[in-house]
């Protein structure tokens, strides 16, 4: 009888040791950033700047949104051109992970 308690015992005094060492192996501490992070707001203020420059682009009725690096136009463009290259301005600027078209063109009549 002596020889079971003893071994139940020993079991958990193994068991605690292996619980608590394993409790260790997690690291508490998050994976360090890829690279530099680009605020949002200058994610948006850069698109804003690269859409001005082009005359056919009405940067007032282009709504800008970013969250996180993704970048969301909405508002009226004139022609699919003008809509080609607002959205490779917007892929173009650093820290823009992706680029979300609600842009409308012109009704055809």
């Amino acid at each position: 009888m002596k020889r079971v308690v003893r071994f139940f015992v020993l079991c958990a005094v193994c068991l605690t040791f292996l619980a608590s060492a394993c409790t260790g192996c997690k690291s508490r501490t998050s994976a360090p950033p890829t690279g530099p992070k680009t605020k949002d707001s200058t994610i948006a203020e850069e698109i804003k700047k690269r859409a001005g420059e082009d005359p056919a682009i009405d940067i007032d009725a282009i709504k800008i949104l970013v969250l996180e690096g993704n970048v969301t136009l909405h508002g009226a463009i004139p022609n699919e051109e003008a809509r080609q290259r607002l959205l490779t301005a917007a892929r173009s600027v650093p820290g823009v992970r992706t680029v979300s078209d609600n842009l409308e063109l012109p009704k055809i009549k």
